[in-house]
């Protein structure tokens, strides 16, 4: 995935801490781009499975009155064909991540068997 940074990164930070802690399950957050820069993720297992619900990082801020930009209320759930990128986040340091066989394994469950995991 390319590098997310500013107001994104910190709310996708904090949002998989949430996960990790509301759902014990959850080793880590699936996470899709969408074409408005917003992103949607979602906790996931270790087996690959969707833990917890699709929640929204919206690419207008976190000042904006809108909890998601126009495109995203507009698309009534059709996001999937605006995706420009898919990744996955762990919550803690980076050597507290699951090892690298596990993590592309997730991926794939998660992603299809197409899933890279770019360093």
């Amino acid at each position: 995935m390319e590098k997310i940074t500013g107001y994104r990164l910190e709310a996708l930070k904090a949002l998989c801490n949430r996960i990790a802690l509301e759902y014990p399950e959850a080793i880590g957050m699936a996470l899709i781009e969408l074409n408005c820069g917003c992103i949607k993720a979602c906790g996931v297992s270790a087996k690959g499975d969707p833990i917890g619900p699709l929640q929204t990082i919206s690419s207008r801020g976190n000042d904006s009155y809108a909890p998601v930009c126009f495109k995203c209320r507009q698309d009534e759930g059709k996001f999937m064909e605006r995706v420009v990128q898919r990744g996955l986040m762990w919550p803690g340091a980076a050597g507290e991540r699951p090892d690298r066989s596990l993590r592309v394994s997730i991926g794939r469950k998660v992603f299809g068997a197409g899933f890279i995991e770019l360093e």
